[in-house]
């Protein structure tokens, strides 16, 4: 059996990471890892800054906080450059200047919203996904994304009156 690995460059400091036994699946996995109109170094940069957001955060809330960048592009490695949630690549392509252009950029996710930014407590997920999460969690966003599906027709198909060119207002 051949084992696939992909390698990062020494800048980035992470070590090779297995993936799937499958050879098609392997190169997915490799090509999903540093998916991104961005440089390799740029994700780094991006890991550091995730770092300083983070920590001031813990700061201003009174958190638990003990992650460092190399945990952090560790974990990315892991999740194999996927939000831990959706599945999806992460991808730092957008505007820098605009906060929310980036919907696919990397996030950090406390899974336990009353705890700190500890190891044991964050994940990586696409920030659009921890937008969706907000104080209500993994399970509302995830009723809402089955009710989308539901609703979303097939590409040849027309949508349902109640969902075609209904705005939300708040």
């Amino acid at each position: 059996m051949i084992r696939h690995y992909t390698r990062f460059p020494k800048e980035l400091g992470l070590p090779r990471t297995r993936l799937s036994d499958d050879p098609d699946e392997a190169e997915r996995e490799s090509r999903s890892i540093l998916a991104s109109s961005a440089s390799r170094s740029d994700i780094a940069l991006y890991m550091k800054r995730l770092i300083t957001t983070s920590r001031s955060r813990a700061r201003l809330k009174g958190w638990a906080y003990d992650l460092k960048e190399d945990r952090l592009l560790a974990m990315l490695a892991e999740q194999k450059g996927l939000c831990a949630v959706s599945g999806l690549p992460f991808d730092l392509s957008g505007d820098v200047n605009e906060k929310f252009l980036r919907p696919f950029a990397p996030s950090l996710d406390r899974v336990d919203s009353r705890s700190g930014y500890v190891p044991s407590n964050v994940r990586l997920v696409c920030r659009i996904v921890n937008y969706g999460m907000g104080p209500w969690g993994y399970e509302a966003l995830r009723t809402v994304a089955h009710a989308i599906a539901r609703l979303d027709p097939p590409a040849d198909a027309k949508a349902p009156k109640s969902v075609s060119k209904q705005r939300c207002h708040r």
